[in-house]
């Protein structure tokens, strides 16, 4: 049961070391992108923005990922510690569980991860045109279908529904999580009772 216990804090430590990534990986593009580096600017550096969506979903996967992994170890403590002594180690697996329950799971990582995402998704939208264009002042220069406009209109919108579908897709399986869970312990705790 140790070897469970530390698989939950070291998912945990490696989701808090992507999230840092994440700040890194668009501090570090956008740096690039937006000609702070101390180096030459490459032509065209500023449609390195348009990567910054992706690189965020990837994150996003990675940690969303490892969620799930904690969640399905937690249950499975959960249910056992349920089915065993009651020390104060299975009382927490399951106070834990009954507060997931009822708050739904949701934390404020998942406001960091989805609403990061979300935002430098649209903010590379006008942030790209801008620096992309000669005459930022003038309407013309947001038009949808011109190059490279198109490209920053397209990664941010992509970057917005990539973070919500990762967000879909993960609140759909941790559910599953909760349901099987819930279910297994019924089944296993109905002939004891």
């Amino acid at each position: 049961m140790e070897h469970l216990k530390s698989e939950i804090d070291s998912a945990q430590k490696a989701r808090d070391d992507l999230m840092k990534w994440k700040l890194v990986v668009v501090a570090v593009i956008g740096a690039a992108a937006l000609g702070l580096t101390d180096r030459m600017s490459a032509p065209n550096a500023q449609l390195a923005l348009a990567i910054i969506p992706f690189a965020c979903a990837y994150i996003d996967l990675l940690c969303r990922n490892l969620s799930l992994r904690s969640k399905l170890v937690s249950a499975f403590l959960a249910q056992e510690a349920a089915l065993q002594a009651n020390g104060p180690s299975e009382r927490f697996e399951a106070f834990y569980q009954e507060f997931q329950r009822t708050w739904g799971g949701r934390s404020l990582e998942t406001f960091a991860l989805v609403w990061s995402t979300v935002l430098l998704s649209v903010a590379i939208i006008p942030v790209g045109i801008a620096v992309s264009t000669q005459t930022p002042g003038d309407p013309a220069a947001w038009a949808l279908f011109q190059w490279p406009n198109l490209l920053f209109y397209v990664s941010g919108l992509a970057g917005v529904v990539i973070g919500v579908l990762i967000q879909r897709a993960y609140s759909w399986r941790s559910g599953l999580i909760r349901a099987q869970a819930q279910a297994n312990y019924q089944r296993i705790a109905a002939p004891t009772k």
